[in-house]
């Protein structure tokens, strides 16, 4: 159920029953009980698409064509959540990364059937994850077959 604009205040409401009490409201409410009512559904708007570091906001209602839409904008993080966020994505990559390191540590026994070059070079690879510069875009290393 979308919100509505009353059109003699501009007062915003969810919930048309609690705006007109004394009034019965049918549902579903159809667009001539509006009219009668006064009132102008408020439609979503188009949503600009965040980047990672941005939130999306709803702003007020605009009207566009006769018709009245919630605006969205984006807001830029500020630095200090930027660098909160990253290091909780570092803290994910390390997790990550030891994850495999552990699932792989059988490989390192010495009577393991595997290519021990290979499965250390994979293993380092892993270990040198945290080297990367974006921890939002892992590039991981594929183990041995």
């Amino acid at each position: 159920m979308p919100d509505f604009r009353i059109r003699a205040s501009g007062e915003i409401v969810s919930d048309l029953q609690r705006a007109f009490p004394h009034i019965s409201i049918p549902q579903p409410v159809s667009a001539n009980d509006l009219e009668a009512l006064g009132v102008d559904p408020i439609l979503e708007g188009p949503q600009p698409v965040p980047t990672r570091f941005q939130s999306l906001v709803r702003g007020g209602p605009t009207q566009d064509g006769g018709l009245w839409f919630w605006g969205y904008s984006v807001v830029d993080w500020d630095a200090e959540v930027i660098a909160a966020e990253t290091e909780r994505q570092w803290a994910a990559v390390r997790i990550e990364r030891n994850k495999k390191l552990y699932e792989s540590d059988w490989t390192q026994l010495a009577d393991a059937p595997v290519d021990d070059i290979a499965w250390a070079v994979y293993r380092q690879a892993l270990r040198d994850v945290t080297t990367q510069s974006n921890p939002f875009n892992i590039i991981w290393p594929v183990p041995p077959e």
